[in-house]
This record gives structure tokens, sequence and C-alpha cells, in this order.
């Protein structure tokens, strides 16, 4: 439902306008921008139980490791929200840009989850399919932030950030080998 509205607003705006979005334009500017950030960027998450804000689904109990998958797509589904929703304004010249911090920080927080999750010995084959959409939307931003550390020559910057694409690619792979959604999620990513 989260994720429905952001593209339900996308598309909305995207056949109103007469022109596609541009990285040069304020996205703030645009009815509802606004209110539909600040439900996944902040009030989304902050609206859960306390009892479920900080438990991402992956739990140490006394068996071992457990895994909450609805709970663990509840946590990475309202960055993968963000992504889709700024995206469009991402400007990595632009050190003020919001929408390009928002695309950055739910890239990292989106492989801060699955960091969590790999390093333990769950089977991933239990998650939800979604799951390798927000993997794919997170690759996305951090192909777009590879990008441009070449256009720049950050070298350092460049390594570490294919590093984190390879992990994103090898989640989508791996889960490819259960579920075909992740092999073409994947081959996205390669192509």
């Amino acid at each position: 439902m989260l994720f429905g509205r952001v593209t339900d607003f996308n598309v909305r705006g995207n056949l109103r306008a007469p022109t596609a979005p541009s990285k040069n334009q304020n996205p703030y500017f645009l009815e509802g921008f606004e209110e539909l950030d600040k439900l996944i960027s902040v009030d989304f998450l902050q609206g859960l139980p306390q009892i479920y804000k900080n438990n991402t689904g992956v739990s140490d109990v006394p068996e071992g490791t457990k895994l909450d998958t609805d709970l663990y797509m509840v946590h990475i589904i309202p960055h993968a929200a963000t992504i889709t929703l700024h995206n469009p304004y991402v400007d990595f010249t632009n050190a003020q840009s919001v929408s390009t911090k928002r695309c950055l920080d739910a890239a990292q927080s989106i492989l801060a989850a699955y960091y969590t999750l790999s390093a333990t010995s769950l089977d991933l084959s239990r998650l939800h399919p979604f799951v390798t959409i927000c993997w794919y939307l997170a690759a996305v931003v951090q192909i777009q932030l590879c990008k441009y550390s070449i256009e720049i020559g950050d070298v350092e910057r460049e390594a570490t950030v294919w590093g984190e694409i390879n992990v994103l690619r090898f989640a989508m792979m791996d889960y490819g080998h259960r579920s075909p959604v992740g092999g073409e999620a994947s081959a996205r990513v390669d192509a």
C-alpha cells in the first residue's frame, strides 16, 4: 500500500506534467510531494508500535536466529518507496539536494538490512519476492553514485560503491536460484 501510493503519485504526476521530471526541479513544489515524502521517510516507521520500531525482523533467540519476513519487509519497503519517489530528482553535483540525500540514505538502509540478514544462516528464499525489487532499487542508486564517482575521478568511493553494487547483485542472483524474480532483477543490474 505504501509503495503503491508512491507509484500512483509518480504516474499521476507524469501524466499531468508537460515534461519529464528533472534533477534541476525541486520536487517539494509539486502538489502532494512533501506530504508523501514525510509519510514514507519519517511517519511510517515512527508510527510502528514500539515493540516493532527497533526490531527489523531478524532477531537472536535461544534456539538460534529468527526471521519475521513480514517485519523485515515493513522496515525496507519505505526505503524502496523513498528511492522511487526521489530518484528522478537525484543530482550528485548538488550537495544540498534533499532527493540525493534521501536516495543515498535509503540505499544504505536497504544494504544495512541485507548485511544484518546475510550475517545469519537464515534461508533467504523465505523472504517475499518483493525484496528483490528493494535490492534492485538500492542498486540503481549505487550505480548512479558509482557513475558519478567515475566522472569526478573518486577512485576510492568508486571501489566501495562497486562492492556494494556487487553485494546487492549477488543477493538478487542468490534469490534467483529459488525464484525467477531474483534472476530478472539481477539481470537488470547487469544491463
